[in-house]
């Protein structure tokens, strides 16, 4: 081995837990436990999880995962039966590698939420899905849709069902949990951007106002689970636009 990569394959501690090594799988598109609309278990990813401990990966961190299906009104922490036995039996194969998994958990989109032509004969509350953390604005895709403002009990729904659904993690062995936080523009990244968040409750205008709902998440999650229960938060260090209504790249929706 190199000397200089000597440092990758030492342990690390997040809490009381031990990782293994210094590689890290980090979340991406695809890889989620949990189908896209619904909660229905994708064993494809649990046999792509599996290889990844193989490979001697020592932490794995999965696709995001939203907190609220986009259909109906289902909740994440409401899927027990599939977090005791095919996650729990997930976790007992990534275990025997010496891996460690944590579950990305998303609030869900907000203004960059995708509209599909038919989504209303789907089942699914647009109303109850086009939110933004300020009234009257506009949904990335298409301007002309504005998105209401979520309300204080609305915002309080998703602190306590991360912190629900954490729980859960944690019976299922699930290592620990990641909130998709300020990241990629979606529903918590836009309470923190003064140009998006224009509330003038405790949740906007100052700086620590705007990262509260992130802030509150984790309090939630570590009062429900323990404080050594290991939670990560995706930061993105910048946000790069074009333009307020316009991302870094250009992606086009037919």
């Amino acid at each position: 081995m190199v000397s200089k990569y000597e440092a990758l394959f030492t342990p690390m501690n997040v809490g009381k837990i031990t990782i293994k090594n210094r590689i890290v799988l980090c979340a991406m598109g695809g890889t989620s436990p949990f189908g896209l609309f619904d909660y229905k278990f994708e064993e494809k990813t649990h046999a792509y999880y599996v290889e990844r401990a193989k490979a001697n990966v020592g932490l794995i961190i999965s696709g995001i995962t939203p907190v609220k299906g986009m259909i109906g009104n289902e909740w994440l922490y409401e899927k027990e039966d599939i977090f005791m036995v095919p996650i729990k039996h997930m976790m007992d194969d990534i275990h025997a590698y010496g891996s460690k998994f944590f579950l990305q958990i998303g609030a869900g989109f907000g203004r960059v939420q995708g509209l599909i032509p038919g989504m209303d004969k789907m089942g699914i509350d647009l109303n109850k899905l086009m939110l933004a953390p300020s009234g009257n604005m506009p949904n990335v895709w298409d301007p002309t849709i504005k998105h209401r403002e979520m309300t204080r009990e609305e915002i309080q729904q998703i602190v306590d069902a991360y912190a629900k659904s954490a729980d859960l993690c944690k019976k299922a062995g699930i290592d620990g949990v990641e909130i998709h936080a300020v990241h990629e523009g979606y529903l918590l990244d836009q309470f923190t951007v003064s140009s998006t968040n224009r509330r003038t409750d405790d949740y906007g205008g100052s700086l620590e106002n705007r990262f509260r709902f992130v802030t509150d998440i984790i309090k939630a999650i570590k009062s429900a689970c323990g404080q050594d229960y290991p939670v990560s938060v995706r930061y993105s260090v910048a946000s790069k636009m074009r333009g307020f209504n316009q991302g870094a790249l250009q992606v086009k929706i037919t």
